[in-house]
């Protein structure tokens, strides 16, 4: 089932990113993982339909790029393609510097370098499986951040506890195929985020996905980009 209803991000909603890894599991009832979902950052952002590569031919794979985003939302580019950077770096560099000023007014810190990567995906190749940006079990870590904008299709995210075993520092979270098996069948309730609009929820053991595209027949290609942080806990 879906719970089409996100918050806007908030200093509220900002406490889920403020925690540190075993915080997360102490709030959690035994043999489960809280999710606490998303929240959509205020307003719309327009994300670019670009249905052919750079070279005017169809794009008929992923083309991706990375950046590393400096605190200051500073971007440097890691891959060579020059054509792919030029024509991201705009709505990427706006990209970061929304995630960026929206997790300052929520009281939330980022810690070092964070990472922004955009593609171009034909939507015929997106299977849209549920899984974790960061499954490891390091508790004094901060729960790290995820945001996420896309122009067709927007993520999926759990927002109600799952089942996982009991974690061990250092290795990744235990969860039986059950759990993602029931995000896949709808039964467990699900956040639907909108396109071209940013959302924003914990990176560690946040179960979430993209949209089934393929299995639905889409047609054309899907732009997203996602950025990734370290967050470090501050008392308030």
């Amino acid at each position: 089932m879906h719970d089409n209803h996100l918050p806007e991000l908030s200093s509220e909603f900002g406490t889920h990113l403020r925690r540190t890894r075993r915080q997360v599991l102490a709030m959690s009832a035994p043999g489960t993982i809280l999710q606490p979902g998303g929240a959509h950052l205020p307003g719309t952002f327009p994300v670019p339909h670009i249905e052919q590569g750079l070279d005017g031919r169809s794009i008929t794979e992923a083309l991706i790029e990375t950046f590393v985003v400096s605190p200051d939302a500073e971007l440097s580019p890691t891959g060579q393609d020059a054509e792919l950077i030029e024509a991201w770096l705009p709505t990427a560099a706006s990209f970061a510097r929304s995630v960026i000023e929206a997790t300052v007014r929520a009281d939330v810190a980022i810690e070092g370098d964070s990472y922004l990567t955009v593609s171009l995906t034909p939507c015929d190749q997106i299977i849209g499986d549920p899984h974790f940006d960061d499954d490891i079990y390091a508790p004094d870590s901060g729960v790290g951040l995820v945001a996420i904008a896309a122009n067709v299709g927007g993520s999926r995210v759990a927002c109600e506890p799952i089942v996982s075993n009991p974690p061990l520092p250092g290795i990744p979270l235990d969860v039986p195929d059950e759990t993602f098996e029931a995000f896949t069948a709808g039964r467990l309730s699900l956040q639907q985020s909108a396109t071209d609009r940013i959302v924003i929820f914990p990176q560690f053991a946040q179960l979430h996905a993209g949209p089934r595209l393929a299995d639905a027949g889409v047609a054309g290609v899907r732009s997203l980009l996602v950025f990734r942080a370290a967050t470090t806990e501050i008392l308030l």
